[in-house]
């Protein structure tokens, strides 16, 4: 498949087999003589045999329940931090500020979402390549060098801009989703 059973990309699976199973058992319990097999009977087994399979898959770790609550917070955080990422640029458009936003790799791939946000310049940095590129806005297609007063946005990037050796003091944390959490916050430069 390509991916382990805990990762959220097998929940469709997961979702697709359960499916396979209910047409499995409709197709066996239609062809039981029905003089053998009462509805009642038929209805508590199927609510048995149904709360015993999520039973067992409770009792795992990494259940279903615990990875699309784990997937409702990530996404949560998200929206909240786009949300605060367009006040924040609003009102520093407001103040004349000019607005530079840099973010990088995410699971956002398609920018859409960060084009509504209100800024001078949109500017990706490749983590591998230590590289910032601006896509959109003044000096489309061309390098950029950080300066006092941009915006690092940090929508899902989580630990990897720590562990890649991001060097974050020239920046001040101005909102922050959850202090638990490695993703949702946004920092301004002040060096």
């Amino acid at each position: 498949m390509g991916f382990r059973s805990t990762n959220y990309m097998s929940l469709p699976v997961q979702f697709v087999a359960s499916l396979d199973l209910v047409m499995l058992w409709i197709w066996a319990t239609s062809r039981s003589p029905s003089q053998r097999t009462t509805v009642g009977v038929l209805g508590m087994t199927s609510v048995l045999t149904a709360s015993t399979l999520i039973g067992i898959e409770h009792l795992e770790r990494r259940n279903f329940w615990n990875r699309t609550s784990k997937m409702r917070i990530s996404q949560d955080s998200w929206v909240k931090t786009l949300d605060e990422m367009k006040k924040i640029s609003r009102k520093a458009r407001e103040n004349g500020d000019e607005i530079n936003i840099i973010y990088s790799k995410s699971w956002f791939r398609n920018r859409d979402h960060l084009k509504q946000l209100t800024y001078h310049r949109l500017i990706y940095f490749d983590l591998e390549k230590n590289e910032y590129l601006i896509m959109d806005g003044a000096g489309k297609g061309s390098n950029y060098t950080p300066e006092k007063g941009d915006f690092l946005l940090n929508i899902d990037t989580g630990k990897r801009l720590r562990e890649s050796g991001y060097d974050m003091t020239p920046y001040q944390k101005i909102w922050d989703y959850d202090a638990d959490k490695s993703n949702g916050k946004i920092y301004r430069r002040i060096e």
